[in-house]
């Protein structure tokens, strides 16, 4: 199962705290955000995509899941302790695409639990949480503020689990849809059937325009 990308919604009136799909931190500033999901089929980092990272050196922000992480544990603990321009955060323990289904202590255990994981593997204790699919309810929503986390999503869907699109599509769309501030999504997990054919053109294009890339944790505070 890839990780589907679904844009939730809070309730009207909703006290909870709103969920950051903006980075408001000077001019053309973007930030690069990769999903690294698994559910129940084993699913390992797309070594294109993390190649050309590394060898660019590119700030990206990595949202792990519990179940990836233990599949993937040596190699996580690699990245962490080596390249500290990628940044780890919170994706959930096993990648239930709709938690706003689940019990108080169910949810509370899926970012909890991952969140134990995460730091013990990484040395450094996530500060967001991405719902997987992007499907939350306002309850939810404050449950995980009250874990101390902050909910990041992202501007709009970039559509790389598709597979039938091709590299140049992914790279038109992400050339003409974003703008300054912009929180870029795509999946690091095998299921960006494209990006790790599009993403040098697409970092090439957005550099040409003046843009630049930073980490979560360096511009939402």
């Amino acid at each position: 199962m890839f990780c589907c990308i679904a844009t939730g919604a809070m309730a009207a009136g909703s006290k909870a705290k709103v969920v950051t799909t903006f980075v408001d931190n000077g001019p053309k500033k973007v930030a690069l955000t990769f999903d690294a999901c698994q559910s129940k089929t084993p699913a390992y980092f797309d070594k294109t995509i993390l190649n050309y990272i590394i060898e660019n050196k590119l700030p990206v922000s990595i949202f792990l899941s519990g179940r990836f992480a233990r599949q993937n544990e040596a190699e996580v603990k690699y990245l962490a302790k080596n390249y500290p321009f990628i940044e780890f955060e919170n994706h959930s323990l096993n990648h239930i695409n709709h938690m706003e289904r689940l019990n108080d202590a169910k949810v509370i255990s899926e970012v909890a639990d991952n969140e134990k994981l995460v730091t013990a593997m990484t040395g450094r204790a996530p500060e967001y949480f991405r719902f997987p699919a992007g499907n939350y309810n306002a309850h939810d929503l404050e449950l995980v503020n009250g874990l101390g986390l902050k909910v990041v999503h992202w501007t709009y869907a970039s559509g790389d689990p598709d597979k039938h699109i091709t590299p140049v599509a992914l790279e038109n769309e992400i050339n003409t849809m974003t703008r300054p501030g912009d929180i870029l999504i795509f999946h690091i997990n095998g299921r960006g059937w494209s990006t790790g054919k599009a993403l040098p053109e697409m970092v090439k294009e957005l550099h040409g325009k003046g843009y630049s890339f930073v980490r979560l944790e360096d511009v939402v505070k």
